[in-house]
């Protein structure tokens, strides 16, 4: 656990360091934890539900897969569908429930009759959203996505809406893979500011909610627009093995190719520069870099490839 804190905590930092640009994890759904109801760092209906200990109201139902069969993704080998369902509810009767996949997790109370979705940690205020979807609806169902950037605000006490996004998918349905690409709006007397707080939501029913309407989603990521250029994340950036670590004076690094032109940055935890240079092999001097922990892109032109960390002794 340990590690892995670490290694989120990297990425976070990094990626804030490398332009403000944090990506969105597990956006190609290619993780899931063994007997998962949902991809790892998202949720759904059921997986919802399991965790507030209401797992046996879904008892049949189907709201979410994880979706293997070609045609059913468009990059890896893995997607994720959401579906609607009805189910009965003591003392509120046969309730029409949406299929949902939220970035982040879900709060589910029976007691309240509430269901709230909660945002995931962020550093960054991107420009556009981006991702596939195919929609089968049924009785003139529609389905939906949304972004919101958040962040607290002292003066209020509470987080305040920087910016985000809420719009219709394509109701007519269609066996093919559509593409989405949609900016995100930000209020104006918020502007510069950087969100802590990221919530993105995908909805297999609207107004109609009917059972059996069936999205599927795929390849989420973010794209900046920066000085240099626009830059798109890739849906996962893979976290490079180091080895030893710590280390004296030669960082090995875990890479099986080496792309053309790629640059190692290395940041200390304060987020000064330590190095930048080419990469031209799996070594890495790091002789003058004094005791310490420090965090590292690999990059080429703008988009990074990889990121990591290690532990300097002397």
């Amino acid at each position: 656990m340990k590690k892995q804190l670490l290694s989120f905590a990297s990425v976070a930092l990094v990626t804030t360091l490398f332009a403000q640009q944090t990506p969105i994890q597990n956006g190609g759904f290619e993780t899931w934890a063994s007997g998962a109801k949902a991809p790892t760092g998202w949720s759904t209906v059921e997986s919802a539900a399991d965790g507030a200990g209401l797992g046996m109201l879904l008892t049949g139902k189907k709201f979410s897969s994880k979706e293997t069969t070609a045609g059913n993704y468009v990059e890896g080998v893995q997607a994720v569908s959401v579906q609607n369902d009805e189910v009965s509810i003591p003392g509120s009767g046969t309730q029409k429930i949406p299929g949902t996949l939220i970035y982040g997790t879900i709060n589910v109370s029976l007691a309240t009759q509430s269901f709230d979705p909660v945002g995931t940690a962020f550093a960054a205020a991107p420009d556009l959203i981006k991702f596939a979807y195919k929609y089968e609806p049924q009785g003139g169902d529609s389905a939906s996505f949304f972004v919101r950037l958040t962040k607290f605000n002292s003066t209020v006490d509470s987080s305040v809406n920087l910016g985000g996004v809420f719009e219709s998918l394509d109701s007519t349905g269609s066996a093919n893979w559509d593409s989405v690409s949609a900016p995100i709006d930000y209020d104006p007397q918020f502007a510069g500011q950087t969100a802590d707080t990221v919530l993105i939501g995908f909805l297999s029913g609207g107004m109609a909610n009917t059972k059996g309407s069936k999205l599927w989603v795929d390849n989420v990521r973010f794209v900046y627009n920066t000085q240099s250029g626009i830059v798109e994340l890739p849906v996962s950036t893979p976290t490079i093995k180091v080895y030893p670590n710590p280390v004296v004076s030669t960082l090995n690094l875990g890479l099986n190719n080496i792309e053309e032109n790629s640059v190692i940055s290395i940041y200390s935890l304060a987020g000064n520069q330590s190095i930048s240079k080419q990469l031209l092999s799996n070594q890495v001097s790091v002789n003058e870099l004094a005791a310490g922990r420090y965090l590292f892109t690999i990059s080429n032109g703008n988009k990074i490839t990889g990121t990591g960390n290690f532990n300097v002794i002397k």
